[in-house]
């Protein structure tokens, strides 16, 4: 886990599959860009203020040098106030793009998987001859069928997904009931603005009022704290992280260096 202060970073020695890779790329980089759009609002502030303080100091009319020092303290901290009203639009986009990459690597470690194993997917669900005929390699079938199981467990909640993978793969999601409520919780948030424009409902509050979050009223806007997302980001990257090595190990899934999978441009 990490802190309540920052954003957790494995570092370009860590060893991952090229599924954990891809999904820490996208996590990186939407933990990056949420800090470019930070210190670019702390850096347009300096400027103006700056900028500003040289027009005051260079003045000789008294009329001039008031309205620049009216305009200084008017304009402090103007672009990051700015920014901080686009808080909730940030934190649901953070949201939605970590939990989005986490549920991408579920579904990839598992296509991972069924290529070393077929049966696997095969054995455990029912598939429909029309779905079967568009796809002209295996491969893309598989591929398919994981995706769309995936996709259709997430709005069911996490339990869906565990139960999944430990039917489907023998191995277990969780090993710890705090890490589960926390992934739970990031998931149900993501559901709710990708489908409720981020509005407490009453199939949210009672999935989530036991988990040891705030609870929340319903009818009004979830908003997670930067504390609360560097906390459950941190929750998704532990859990894939522990699902990969066990999978890797499993089925013999290739795994390097961060920095290997990067230096090949993996996509």
């Amino acid at each position: 886990m990490t802190d309540s202060t920052s954003f957790i970073h494995k570092g370009d020695d860590f060893i991952v599959t090229k599924s954990l890779f891809l999904f820490l790329k996208d996590y990186y980089r939407v933990v990056d860009h949420f800090f470019f759009q930070m210190n670019l609002a702390m850096y347009a502030d300096k400027v103006f203020e700056t900028s500003t303080k040289a027009l005051i100091e260079g003045s000789t009319e008294e009329q001039d040098r008031a309205e620049l020092k009216s305009k200084l303290e008017e304009g402090q901290r103007r672009s990051f106030s700015k920014l901080e009203e686009f808080g909730g639009l940030n934190s649901r986009n953070i949201t939605n793009n970590i939990v989005d990459a986490f549920l991408w690597y579920l579904s990839s470690i598992i296509q991972d998987c069924a290529s070393r194993r077929p049966e696997i997917i095969t054995s455990s669900q029912t598939v429909k001859v029309a779905e079967v005929l568009q796809f002209k390699r295996n491969t893309d079938l598989v591929s398919y069928l994981v995706d769309k199981k995936i996709n259709h467990l997430a709005y069911g909640g996490i339990d869906s997904i565990t139960e999944y993978i430990s039917s489907t793969l023998g191995c277990e999601l969780f090993d710890d009931s705090d890490m589960k409520s926390s992934v739970r919780y990031f998931i149900e948030v993501r559901n709710i603005n990708s489908h409720n424009r981020g509005f407490a409902s009453r199939i949210f509050l009672d999935r989530t009022q036991k988990l040891g979050f705030e609870v929340q009223k319903e009818g009004k806007r979830v908003h997670l704290g930067y504390n609360e997302l560097t906390e459950l980001s941190a929750a998704v990257v532990e859990t894939a992280t522990r699902l990969d090595i066990q999978l890797s190990k499993k089925f013999k899934i290739k795994r390097s260096k961060f920095s290997t999978w990067d230096a090949d441009k993996a996509k």
